[in-house]
């Protein structure tokens, strides 16, 4: 009831194991039986008058045999399943980054970036009570009490009635209160997730949230996440410790029932002391695997709680196919124009389509503008080139090969992305340009920050190159983080290159550095500049106009403008775009 099979799947690989594991377990508990059976031999020797101390000496050394072998078993059946956990989480880790990666970043850019950390980082390693101790449990809750009863029954057919009479009752109460415990678990992970995501967003942003002075208020929101998170925690360990108690309750009970009725036979003389003494020994570990397997049931809760989060990421479908054909590397064309043919796309779950059959060319080397008002489209056409998203009508052709056909890993090779906001990184400003080429020497780090004008400010720093820089460039100008990613841009010499409104989050001293970069960046490459601002599309060959998903006007700027069409109006009313 309580596996889910998508996570047992993954167990597979590693069955070996999982198998060795319970191997050992079981050995521990022969071994555990044997204990019972020698310490009752022991005790019968020294107290019983009619006892020899040869055989005494004998009983303690085979026990204390048993004890350690007992302990090794243990030690390494315990080490088995912690390893396959380990490998299981780092297999699930790294489908999930991979995932992704072919998720793009449409889809992640539409989800809070702390749920899916949350998802990759608590919730992987939730899984790990669930793989490591409630799985071998819930095989040897079923197999060491059979044992035992295997053992006791030959010896005390009573004893061992009352045994598997009593035994049911504590996976039974374990069953009862599954609902109550699944439930809570479920909304505690939600909680995490929201208060991971809140927080990462708000140290993300919290330099701008100091600019405009609402630092405080996003306190007051941490702290009221924080107290919900706060109390179903609570109730959780409430439904633990009550369901602990109970189920401690109930083994003991039952323990005392088969002391009770063997101490009477025993006082009457039905039973051998030796006899008695070994069940009565052996029935508390009768009830411990079943006791534990309640204990650990409530990590069980908490990993399938997670577990669920964790495949609904990786069952999350993708937009982006590769093509039924694919040529190899060597065929791709990397020169050409590129033709976009009656192109459409909707978003699931939304009715209007973000584009419209749109038809346009980009010319091979020169620069295309596209402009539109938020909502238009804009966004959807870069990652349609950009093979973040799939065309559902229409196709993209470069040259006269279809894109669809081009290798996607060799075609992403081919581009260069740079968004409004550059992903940039905690660490050296040399590491965050060798994302782009991870062999780049010195000497060429130097030469593209000499490119976009940084390479003073850089030997202005204290540790020049090897200075750490913030995440999103913490302790950078946002025109600075964008000279570094077009810096990036340079060491990856691509063929095509798309800029998301680059000036967008800059003053006009670093829009007018900006564009002088942008001359040199462009030189013989293909480039789809989405801009917002008129003086950036001073540098376009063409322009093409969105609204609303359709392509409206397309030209150049200066016939655009001289024409009563939809960009000369937004530049008469705004006196540029927005």
């Amino acid at each position: 009831m309580y596996m889910d099979r998508r996570l047992l799947r993954w167990t597979v690989p590693l069955a070996g194991f999982f198998a060795g594991a319970l191997l050992l377990a079981t050995l521990g508990g022969v071994m555990t039986i044997l204990q019972a059976f020698l310490f009752s031999r022991f005790v019968a020797g020294v107290f019983l008058p009619q006892s020899s101390d040869e055989p005494v000496a004998r009983w303690l050394i085979l026990l204390l045999l048993v004890v350690f072998l007992r302990g090794v078993f243990s030690y390494l059946s315990d080490g088995l399943s912690a390893t396959a956990s380990a490998r299981i989480r780092e297999r699930l880790r790294e489908a999930l980054f991979a995932h992704l990666f072919r998720l793009g970043p449409v889809y992640t850019s539409q989800r809070p970036t702390g749920e899916v950390v949350a998802t990759l980082m608590e919730g992987v390693d939730a899984l790990d009570g669930y793989l490591s101790q409630y799985l071998p449990q819930v095989v040897l809750s079923a197999l060491l009490p059979l044992l035992v009863l295997a053992t006791v029954f030959p010896l005390d057919p009573l004893s061992g009635v009352i045994l598997a009479l009593t035994g049911p009752l504590i996976p039974l109460f374990m069953m009862l209160i599954g609902s109550t415990g699944e439930r809570l678990t479920r909304r505690q992970f939600g909680a995490l997730r929201r208060l991971s995501a809140v927080l990462l967003d708000i140290l993300q942003g919290l330099r701008t949230l100091k600019e405009l002075g609402r630092s405080r208020d996003q306190a007051q929101r941490v702290a009221s996440i924080g107290e919900e998170y706060r109390k179903i925690t609570l109730e959780v360990l409430r439904l633990t410790f009550l369901s602990a108690l109970a189920l401690e309750w109930l083994g003991t009970i039952s323990t005392a029932l088969i002391a009770v009725q063997i101490g009477l036979r025993l006082l009457y003389g039905h039973l051998e002391f030796a006899q008695a003494f070994f069940i009565l020994v052996i029935a508390p570990d009768f009830y411990l695997p079943l006791r534990t397997l309640g204990l650990r049931f409530h990590a069980a809760m908490n990993g399938i709680s997670a577990a669920k989060k964790v495949f609904a990421l990786l069952e999350e479908p993708s937009w982006i196919e590769s093509g039924s054909s694919v040529l190899p590397a060597n065929a791709i064309p990397l020169n050409g124009d590129i033709h976009l043919e009656n192109l459409t796309f909707t978003y699931p779950g939304r009715e209007d389509p973000s584009l419209k059959n749109v038809t346009c060319t980009l010319p091979e080397g020169k620069v295309t503008a596209l402009v539109g008002k938020s909502g238009s489209g804009k966004s959807t056409f870069a990652y349609l080139l950009l093979r973040f998203l799939t065309p559902q009508n229409g196709r993209i052709l470069v040259g006269d090969v279809p894109l669809s056909s081009i290798s996607l890993e060799e075609w992403r090779k081919a581009c260069a992305w740079v968004p409004q906001r550059p992903a940039i990184v905690f660490g050296s400003i040399a590491d965050n340009l060798r994302f782009a080429d991870p062999n780049a020497s010195r000497e060429q780090i130097q030469w593209a920050l000499e490119q976009v004008h940084l390479w003073d400010w850089v030997q202005g720093l204290p540790e020049g190159l090897n200075t750490l820089i913030g995440e999103r460039g913490a302790q950078m100008s946002g025109g600075q983080a964008q000279r570094l990613a077009l810096a990036r841009v340079l060491l990856r010499n691509p063929s095509f290159i798309v800029l998301d409104e680059p000036t967008a989050h800059v003053d006009m001293v670093e829009e007018a550095l900006l564009q002088r970069v942008f001359e040199r960046l462009f030189e013989g490459r293909t480039v789809l500049l989405i801009a917002h601002r008129l003086p950036v599309l001073r540098i376009a060959d063409q322009i093409l106009v969105l609204e609303k998903g359709d392509l409206v006007e397309a030209g150049n700027l200066d016939t655009l403008l001289h024409t009563e069409g939809r960009l000369s109006r937004w530049v008469q009313q705004y006196g540029g775009l927005t």
